[in-house]
């Protein structure tokens, strides 16, 4: 390696840790006035005045009933899949600027600027970012030949990637696809999507005993997807579309410390309810959906619940009459 792309490559990792760990970068704010302001945000994905086969990524303040600025993120072409670090500073979402397919990328919003990571951004497709809790790993989708998906964990003070062998050998059965994962507070906790040619089922990973936990309720015979876990590890929501439900996708919350379900009632409509993301303590949660009632904008919304009171909500422009989708909620 010469010695230019190595001192590149040293200053992207550098970057890269600042951005996972939540660290004070000196950098030049490459905007005059960026926006690091904010403590319930909400990003999400949507195609609103967008050309058609694009989208661009929403960062909602649900304290402020309004957007905040994220121009670095706001390029051309598609870009989608937002991860916010619950330090509210650090963002990854997916992009395919960088001319090699779909990638991960971050984005620093206290300095405005966007960071390509050479060891993630790679010639095969990576997607589906997401942060543990504390903000210093990185889990994320990486489609490899012959069909196959492959689940990354990337270490953002190590500068390195982490072993989930389990995980590996799972997603090594056949033609394998995978989900977005989810991140407990220090990713001891992940829990994925994966289809290994039978259907979609979700998986709960154990990385400190490196196995896989067998928890009955979360798979059927029709698919599951889309799980999002608390940081202490006890909630688990989820989709899917299983008999008894209300029709289409349904959302699932299970307790993992009780092994039982919990009721999310009135949440669930004969349409689709996909990619929830939740509180801490599992009260409060976001999601979208394409259903028509409760004053829809029309395609796919963004929806807000709160399960203490079972009662809905939408923020002033959260939703669009385009599609809004792939919400993901950080918070103190």
């Amino acid at each position: 390696m010469n010695r230019t792309l190595r001192s590149t490559r040293a200053a992207a990792c550098t970057l890269a840790l600042a951005l996972l760990s939540g660290a004070c970068s000196k950098s030049t704010p490459t905007s005059a006035t960026p926006d690091c302001d904010g403590i319930n945000l909400l990003a999400y994905t949507s195609d609103r005045n967008q050309p058609a086969g694009q989208s661009k990524i929403y960062l909602y303040d649900l304290d402020n009933d309004g957007f905040r600025a994220i121009p670095g993120i706001d390029g051309a072409g598609v870009e989608h899949s937002p991860a916010l670090a619950n330090d509210r500073r650090s963002m990854a979402f997916v992009t395919d600027r960088s001319g090699t397919g779909s990638d991960v990328l971050f984005y620093d919003r206290c300095t405005d600027r966007t960071l390509v990571v050479p060891d993630i951004v790679t010639s095969f497709t990576e997607r589906a970012p997401a942060f543990s809790g504390d903000g210093h790993l990185l889990a994320f989708v990486r489609d490899t030949t012959g069909g196959q998906s492959r689940i990354r964990l990337f270490d953002g003070q190590a500068l390195k990637y982490v072993g989930i062998h389990a995980v590996d050998s799972l997603l090594s059965i056949g033609s394998s696809s995978a989900g977005r994962p989810a991140l407990t507070q220090t990713a001891n906790v992940i829990a994925f999507a994966a289809d290994l040619g039978t259907g979609w089922d979700i998986y709960v990973y154990d990385r400190g005993a490196d196995s896989l936990r067998s928890v009955s309720f979360l798979n059927t015979a029709q698919d599951e997807v889309d799980p999002w876990i608390t940081p202490d590890g006890r909630y688990l929501v989820f989709a899917s579309n299983r008999a008894g439900g209300q029709g289409g996708y349904d959302l699932y919350l299970y307790d993992l410390a009780t092994k039982a379900p919990v009721g999310l009632a009135n949440l669930n409509s004969p349409a689709d309810e996909r990619q929830p993301t939740m509180s801490n303590d599992a009260n409060f949660f976001v999601f979208s959906s394409n259903r028509t009632d409760l004053g829809a904008h029309g395609g796919w919304d963004v929806w807000n619940y709160t399960r203490s009171t079972a009662t809905f909500a939408q923020k002033p422009e959260e939703s669009s009459g385009g599609d809004d989708t792939e919400p993901y909620y950080a918070h103190p």
